[in-house]
């Protein structure tokens, strides 16, 4: 911009870092990739001048791709694959790889101590750049548990440099992880809502995302059997340094978007549920009514002293599952409890543990429980820790339950406890707003964002990938609060 005259194109970045995509990226994505607040026949037109642009060598650049990396990694098992619609190249090799066992099958995943590392990445269709990095992928037998995770190359920097220089020799340039993943936040991708798209999204692959949220299937599924689906964090989205101005318009479009008023859950007799369809993963809505009381100090009784309301807890927890050693935690304003349900080191391959987590507010009657599920890898250390159903353990499960509701305390469903509540700033970092569970048990902590999975590597290229819930979360019909109450 100069002389105070705004160029086309080009955005108004107030408040943001600069760009974390270089501008030559930005220039390409301009011309393809259609933005939310494009005219209708814009956006067609860039699609279709995308698909133009992608797939007539489409097949003859998968086949040069592979056949360089297969040249570079002479001792590893290179695929590819050339999707159409998708704007990049995609290959994968296992770097941990044997000649009697199929790649990525199960057999071969627990004959290498139940983890796998794999070389992943993609060549872009749209302009000479390239994306790769490691990825750890972790299978539990015991509970036919799937995570994985981008991770820094570590041991096997040799063979990504090798990847690197092969690729390069092709004249692709190798876009950094921090730099791919930035978020556009206004492309419109169509697998992508609007403000979620990243820079890797839109040059390579928007099917799959490296900086998800730790991909992690279970068939113990997730507390109460809700639908906590993996995503990108949302500290990501709301961040400067991982924003990228957008492709059109004065600034970036607000995240959480707004739902379209045909998707916002109706109150009905069963709460915030679809016209004649129960939903039990929220509160009822005289429940959330009452709840709505208590948060604003209206219909609650004379508060417990917080040390006695988690001494009655820890009690009765204690005699509901005499063999489960209950601790206290938390930081407030309610009191937190842990109860370790089973713990075991049979399977070689690693060693896991179940905790009971539970909290009761000592301000109104209302408590919150959920399964913990934490998996230590033998061989190197990974850790993985999920939110699981009580699964097992549902008759320990139920008990502290009913332990808890002799107290007096009705307990919040998972989805209920983790819904944003309007007009309440947030008191996790990097979050969109406080939760019902952040205000009645525990202001410094997110259920909904305990899925992850540790790794001595790190991250790709060193990124400071935040850990968050993930963005999936926030559009979930049983994560709303029924409009009106706050």
């Amino acid at each position: 911009m100069a002389g105070g005259r705004r160029e086309e194109g080009e955005a108004v970045t107030d408040g943001l870092a600069p760009s974390p995509v270089r501008e030559e990226i930005m220039g390409v994505l301009r011309r393809y990739i259609p933005s939310a607040l494009d005219e209708p026949g814009v956006a067609i037109a860039k699609r279709k001048l995308c698909r133009r642009r992608c797939d007539p060598g489409r097949r003859r650049e998968a086949v040069r791709v592979v056949a360089a990396l297969r040249a570079a990694l002479p001792g590893l098992h290179v695929s590819g694959w050339d999707e159409r619609g998708e704007r990049g190249i995609g290959f994968e090799a296992p770097l941990t790889y044997r000649d009697d066992l199929l790649d990525e099958d199960v057999e071969l995943v627990d004959a290498l101590g139940g983890e796998m590392d794999s070389l992943k990445g993609y060549a872009s269709l749209l302009g000479p750049w390239c994306c790769l990095f490691c990825e750890r992928d972790v299978h539990v037998r015991a509970h036919d548990t799937w995570a994985g995770r981008a991770v820094g190359a570590g041991p096997h920097a040799a063979e990504l440099a090798a990847a690197c220089g092969a690729l390069g020799s092709l004249g692709y340039e190798r876009v950094p992880f921090g730099e791919a993943m930035a978020t556009v936040p206004d492309a419109d991708l169509a697998f992508k809502a609007v403000g979620e798209a990243s820079a890797y999204g839109c040059l390579f692959s928007e099917l799959f995302d490296p900086a998800a949220v730790s991909q992690i299937y279970s068939e113990l599924g997730n507390p109460d059997g809700s639908a906590i689906g993996f995503g990108r964090p949302e500290r990501m989205l709301l961040m400067p340094e991982w924003r990228t101005p957008p492709l059109v318009g004065e600034a970036p479009l607000p995240w959480p978007a707004q739902a379209p008023a045909d998707e916002v859950p109706p109150e009905g007799p069963d709460g915030p549920s679809r016209p004649g369809r129960y939903n039990p993963l929220t509160l009822s809505a005289g429940a959330w009514r009452r709840l709505a009381a208590d948060l604003a100090g209206e219909g609650s009784p004379a508060p417990l002293a917080p040390d006695y309301a988690a001494a009655r807890a820890a009690e009765a927890l204690s005699r509901a599952l005499p063999g489960a050693r209950v601790s206290l935690g938390g930081s407030g304003p309610g009191a937190g409890l842990r109860a370790r349900l089973g713990s075991s080191d049979a399977d070689w391959r690693c060693s896991e543990r179940t905790d009971l987590l539970a909290w009761v507010s000592p301000s109104a009657p209302w408590c919150f429980l959920f399964c913990e599920r934490e998996v230590t890898m033998s061989r190197t250390g990974t850790r993985l820790t999920d939110a699981v159903g009580a699964g097992p353990h549902a008759a320990a499960f139920a008990a502290a339950c009913e332990a808890l509701g002799s107290l007096g305390y009705e307990r919040v469903p998972f989805g209920s406890a983790v819904a944003y509540v309007p007009g309440r700033a947030p008191t996790v970092e990097g979050a969109a707003g406080a939760t019902v569970f952040n205000l009645l048990f525990d202001a410094g902590l997110d259920p909904a964002a305990v899925p992850w999975l540790e790794t001595a590597q790190g991250t790709p290229d060193g990124a400071d990938i935040p850990r968050g819930r993930s963005s999936h979360v926030a559009l979930l019909e049983q994560c709303w609060v029924p409009l009106g109450l706050f």
